[in-house]
């Protein structure tokens, strides 16, 4: 497994942030994530974890990232590296590239029962976000099944990036069907029928307007 110095995840976060404060001199105003990066950079830590916290639960994903690196250096707040592998796993969720190698120097830095419990975090949070009617949070569960459990459940899996393609969510289709690969006809049946009951569900339960799909499903009398 590919071994990260903590100085050398430091060097990446410098890297990814150089642009930001290049705009942050520019701009007359700076927006919450520059205000945190210019926090950091000066060294008040406490203050740029804050902001940084706040960012990412509304799904920022630089924010994410910068969070998961922090906390795993013990910048601002108490060193632990399951928090940090959360965020690291919630930045890779959110498309940040570079939070894979992080990722990876962070399972090998946490315990298999560390692991386990940070997907069953992310299973909850992208849980309760996706009632809420966050429907990218559809293709976090699906990829928290595939991805984070020591066992992947690939029903799950398969289940999840279903309703994500129906929801037009962005690779989502190929997930799904890479997916399917692991799966015999009736494991995929199962996932299919789940998916079914849990976007009509889903789909009740929204206020208007609601995605088109719910409106498709209704009249194809799902």
């Amino acid at each position: 497994m590919m071994k990260l110095s903590i100085k050398s995840l430091c060097a990446v976060a410098c890297l990814a942030l150089s642009p930001t404060l290049v705009l942050a001199q520019e701009a007359p105003k700076l927006s919450p994530f520059q205000t945190a990066v210019t926090l950091a950079n000066d060294g008040k830590f406490t203050d740029a974890v804050l902001m940084f916290t706040t960012l990412a639960e509304h799904h920022e994903g630089p924010a994410q990232f910068n969070l998961s690196v922090m906390i795993s250096k013990g910048q601002g707040t108490l060193q632990n590296q399951e928090d940090a592998l959360y965020w690291a796993w919630r930045a890779r969720f959110s498309g940040v590239t570079k939070a894979a190698d992080l990722v990876k120097y962070l399972i090998f830095h946490t315990t298999p029962e560390e692991q386990e419990n940070v997907a069953t975090r992310l299973r909850f949070v992208y849980g309760e976000a996706f009632n809420s009617g966050n429907i990218g949070a559809a293709m976090a569960l699906g990829r928290t099944y595939n991805e984070t459990f020591a066992t992947k459940d690939s029903t799950a899996a398969y289940q999840w990036f279903s309703i994500a393609a129906a929801l037009n969510i962005k690779y989502a289709n190929a997930f799904r069907e890479a997916v399917a690969l692991d799966l015999t006809q009736e494991e995929r049946s199962v996932a299919q029928k789940n998916a079914k009951i849990i976007l009509n569900t889903w789909c009740l339960n929204q206020d208007t307007p609601r995605p088109s799909v719910c409106g498709v499903m209704s009249k194809l009398g799902s």
